[in-house]
C-alpha cells in the first residue's frame, strides 16, 4: 500500500515493494495542463504534464478519493516494474498523495486511444490487427505469467504510440481494476484463479466482462477474464462492431443482457465477418468462449497462427508487397544484418531507459524511419543498408507512393529469420551441455542464467544469450536458462549468425565475442564468491591488502570499499564490489609484482580465499581456469603499461596513448611487441605465458592486436556488461 507522504510501503497483496520516498512534491517537479484531460478512466482522469527541469512530457493520472483504486494501480503498475517491466506496458514514474487528491505519473504515449484509431480509420487490415494483437496478448501473458490480472481491458485502456496505425505500438494503461493473484502453484499464463476478495470499488465495465463475471461480479479475477475482453476487442477491430451490440445503440444494460443470455455472436457464416480470413474466425472462436475453462489462454494466443502473422489477410499492402518484392531478394539479408547489429549494440547501453520500453521491432523500424514519415519505402532501405555496408547504389524509383512498408509489414517481413518465440514462466530453453543451434533478443521478460558450478545470474529486456554456443568451436551450451517471467525473444538461427557476422563489420564480432568472455569471466567472479572457507577481512582506508614482493597465499574479493593496485605508486586497475585481486601469484606460482590498497573512507571488507581453496576450485573446472588466466594476463599488460609510461592505466579517453606506449607506435601490438612489453616488467615469464597474454587480447583471432580491439577491451567496464 501506498502511505500519504507517497511512501511505497508494500502492496496491497502484502509484500515488500519500493521503499523510495519522493523528497519533490507533484507542484514542484511538473507542470500540468488541466484544461483538457488526455483520458477518462472510472476513477479519475489523465492528463499531460511536463517536467519543469527536463521538459519531458508525462502522463499524469489523478484519482479523488479513490485511494483504493490509487493504491491497486501503482501496486500493479509496480509489480510490472519490478519484474522487469514489458515494453508494452506504460511504465510507472513515480507517485503523489496530497489530502483525498492522488497522482500516479507514467510515462506519456503519443498516439491516443485505440478507440480513437478505430473511430478515424475504420476497422483495421488483418495485418496490423494482427501485430496490436500480438503486442496486447504479449502484455497480458507477462502480466497473467506474474500474477497479474489487467481486470478492465478495453480499446480506451490500449494506447497508441503513434498517431497513425502504420507505425504505432501498442502501450497498455488504466490497471486501477487490477488485482495481484495470490498463488495457487505458480500461475503461467494459466485460467488460475485468485484466492482474494475482490475489491467492491472496482470498475468493471460490462461491454468487455465474460458472462462469469457479470453473473458474480464480486467475483474474484482471472486470467481468462482478460483473455474475453481482448477477444471482445478483436472483433471490433476486424469488424467495426461490437459481437453483443451490432448496431452500436445498446445500453450498457442491453449489452450486459445480451452477454448473460449467452446467445453466440455472429462469427462464422455471417455477412459482418464475411470478409475475415478462416483463421481470423478461428481466433475469434477461441477468444469468446463461454467456459473459462475452455477459453484460450494469452499465451496460446501468441502462438496461434493469425496471431503471429502467418494467416493474416494483408489486403491494403498487396500492391506494396508486389512493388517490394525484387528490392527485398536483394536486400532483405543486408536488412536483417543491419537491424542485428543494431540491436547487439543496443544491448551495451544500459542508460536508455526510455528505448528500453520499445519493443525491439518498433525500435529497428523507428531507426530506420529518420524522416519520421511513419512507414519505409525502398529507396529508405537502401539508403540506410547502403551506408551501413559501404555500397554506393541507388534506385530512383524506389521512393514511389505506392510502395511503403508499415512496421507490421516491416516485423512480417523480418520474422522469416528472426522468429518471434514465447516461452512461459519456469520454462526452460535450454540446458547445460546442449548443443546450441540459435541465439535469442530478449524483447519482454526475464531469463535466469544458472550453471552447474553454482553460478546464477538474469537478464531481461535489451539482453541476449545463447551467442557464446554459436561463437565456440564445439558450439556447446555452457549454461541453462530458465525463464522467470513470461518472456518473448526473438530466435537466430547458427545459419544466420554466421551470415550476419560474414556480411557485417568487424565491430559487431569484436563485440559479441568480448561480451562472451566478458561474461565468463563475470561468472567465475560469481562462483568464487560462491564459495566456502571464505574468510572476511577489514581494511582502513590506507592500508595495504598485500604488498609487492609478498608471497601470495591468498586471493581476495571485494565485498565493501574499493582498493588500487599499484605499480611503482600508480594505478594499475582499480577493485571495485564484485571484482578479485591477488590471482596473479596464486595462477602464476610467483610473489606478488603489484601491491594493492584500500582507497574507500569507510574501509574495506573483502572476502580471502586461501591458496589450496582456490585451486581445488581452479583445477576442476577448466572454464573458471580459463577465464581467471585471462583475466590474469590482461591485467599483466595492464601492469606493463603502467610501468613503461610512468602514468596510471588511463581512462578510455587515453586509450590510445596506452596503445602507442604498448605498440612502439607499429600500428599493432604483435607478438614480438607484446614480449617485448612483458619482459621489460616481469622478465620471469615464460614463451608459452607471453602467447597465452596474446590469445587473451587477440579477440578476432588474427595474431595482433589492433588499437580497435585494444579499445574495446579496456574501455568496457565489466560492472555494466551482462552480469554473467
Amino acid at each position: 500500500m501506498v502511505s500519504s507522504e507517497g511512501l511505497l510501503i508494500k502492496s496491497s497483496q502484502g509484500q515488500q515493494v519500493n521503499e523510495k520516498l519522493v523528497r519533490q512534491s507533484r507542484k514542484e517537479k511538473y507542470d500540468v495542463d488541466w484544461k483538457k484531460p488526455l483520458g477518462q478512466g472510472a476513477f479519475g482522469a489523465v492528463y499531460l504534464g511536463r517536467d519543469k527541469i527536463t521538459g519531458e512530457k508525462v502522463a499524469i493520472k489523478e484519482i479523488i478519493q479513490h485511494k483504493d483504486s490509487y493504491e491497486r494501480e501503482v501496486d500493479a503498475l509496480y509489480h510490472v516494474q519490478i519484474h522487469g517491466g514489458h515494453p508494452h506496458i506504460c511504465d510507472l514514474r513515480e507517485y503523489f498523495a496530497d489530502g483525498q487528491k492522488y497522482y500516479i505519473v507514467m510515462d506519456h504515449v503519443n498516439g491516443g486511444e485505440m478507440f480513437d484509431h478505430l473511430i478515424q480509420t475504420g476497422p483495421y487490415s488483418e495485418a496490423d490487427a494482427a501485430r496490436f494483437v500480438r503486442e496486447v496478448a504479449s502484455a497480458l501473458a507477462f502480466c497473467h505469467g506474474i500474477s497479474l490480472v489487467h481486470g478492465d481491458l478495453k480499446p480506451e485502456n490500449i494506447m497508441m504510440s503513434s498517431a497513425r496505425s502504420t507505425d504505432a505500438g501498442i502501450k497498455l494503461v488504466d490497471f486501477g481494476g487490477a488485482q495481484i493473484l495470490q498463488e495457487r502453484g505458480k500461475v503461467s499464463g494459466s485460467n488460475a484463479t485468485s484466492k482474494t476478495i475482490a475489491p467492491t470499488s472496482r470498475a468493471k465495465t460490462p461491454a468487455y466482462c465474460p458472462p462469469e463475471d457479470l453473473e458474480d461480479k464480486m467475483a474474484p479475477l482471472a486470467p481468462s477474464s482478460d483473455v474475453w475482453a481482448l477477444g471482445i476487442i478483436v472483433y471490433i477491430m476486424l469488424t467495426g462492431l461490437h459481437p453483443f451490440d451490432l448496431t452500436g445503440e445498446a445500453s450498457d444494460d442491453d449489452v450486459e443482457k445480451s452477454i448473460l443470455s449467452r446467445k453466440s455472436p455472429p462469427i462464422r457464416n455471417s455477412p459482418i465477418t464475411a470478409h475475415l480470413s478462416s483463421s481470423a474466425i478461428d481466433l475469434l472462436e477461441k477468444l469468446i468462449v463461454w467456459d473459462p475453462a475452455n477459453r484460450m489462454t494469452a499465451m496460446e494466443m501468441l502462438e496461434h497462427p493469425w496471431v503471429r502473422g502467418e494467416t493474416a489477410r494483408k489486403d491494403k499492402i498487396v500492391d506494396s508487397d508486389k512493388r517490394l518484392g525484387m528490392f527485398f531478394k536483394e536486400f532483405k539479408s543486408k536488412l536483417e544484418a543491419k537491424v542485428f547489429a543494431d540491436i547487439v549494440s543496443w544491448s551495451d547501453n544500459k542508460s536508455e531507459d526510455v528505448a528500453k520500453k520499445t519493443s525491439l521491432m518498433e525500435r529497428s523500424f523507428r531507426a530506420l524511419d529518420s524522416q519520421h514519415k511513419g512507414y519505409l519505402t525502398c529507396k529508405d532501405l537502401q539508403q540506410k543498408v547502403s551506408a551501413t555496408s559501404g555500397e554506393q547504389k541507388s534506385n530512383e524509383d524506389a521512393d514511389t507512393p505506392g510502395a511503403p512498408l508499415s512496421l507490421s509489414g516491416f516485423s512480417d517481413l523480418l520474422s522469416e529469420n528472426m522468429k518471434n518465440r514465447y516461452f512461459d514462466a519456469g520454462q526452460v530453453v535450454y540446458t547445460e551441455g546442449d548443443v546450441g543451434n540459435h541465439m535469442y533478443f530478449i524483447n519482454s521478460g526475464t531469463i535466469e542464467v544458472t550453471t552447474s558450478d553454482g553460478s546464477t545470474a538474469r537478464r531481461s529486456q535489451g539482453d541476449f544469450f545463447g551467442e557464446g554456443a554459436l561463437l565456440h568451436p564445439k558450439r556447446i551450451r555452457s549454461a541453462s536458462i530458465k525463464c522467470i517471467t513470461p518472456v518473448h525473444a526473438i530466435e537466430i538461427s547458427r545459419e544466420y549468425f554466421d551470415k550476419y557476422l560474414a556480411s557485417s563489420e568487424t565491430e559487431l564480432t569484436l563485440s559479441l565475442r568480448e561480451k562472451d568472455r566478458t561474461r565468463k569471466r563475470n561468472r567465475a567472479k560469481t562462483i568464487l564468491r560462491l564459495q566456502l572457507n571464505l574468510q572476511s577481512r577489514e581494511f582502513r582506508e590506507g592500508e595495504y591488502l598485500f604488498k609487492v614482493g609478498e608471497a601470495g597465499d591468498a586471493l581476495y574479493i571485494m565485498e565493501e570499499g574499493e582498493a588500487h593496485v599499484l605499480v611503482d605508486g600508480h594505478v594499475a586497475f582499480v577493485v571495485k564490489v564484485g571484482d578479485v585481486c591477488g590471482e596473479h601469484s596464486l595462477i602464476l606460482g610467483r610473489p606478488r609484482n603489484t601491491s594493492a590498497v584500500c582507497v574507500s573512507e569507510n574501509g574495506c571488507r573483502v572476502q580471502a580465499m586461501k591458496a589450496r581453496d582456490f585451486y581445488d576450485l581452479y583445477h576442476s573446472s577448466s572454464g573458471i581456469r580459463d577465464s581467471l588466466r585471462e583475466l590474469c594476463m590482461r591485467r599483466e599488460i595492464q601492469k606493463a603499461i603502467v610501468r613503461k609510461t610512468n602514468e596510471s592505466f588511463p581512462s578510455t579517453k587515453s586509450l590510445r596513448s596506452a596503445f602507442d606506449a604498448a605498440a612502439n607506435g607499429r600500428g599493432e601490438l604483435s607478438l614480438d611487441g607484446l614480449r617485448e612489453l612483458l619482459i621489460s616488467f616481469d622478465p620471469s615469464l615464460s614463451e608459452e605465458e607471453i602467447m597465452e597474454t596474446l590469445e587473451s587480447m587477440d579477440v578476432m583471432k588474427k595474431g595482433a592486436v589492433t588499437f580497435h580491439e585494444f579499445s574495446h577491451i579496456f574501455g568496457m567496464d565489466e560492472t555494466k556488461a551482462a552480469s554473467i
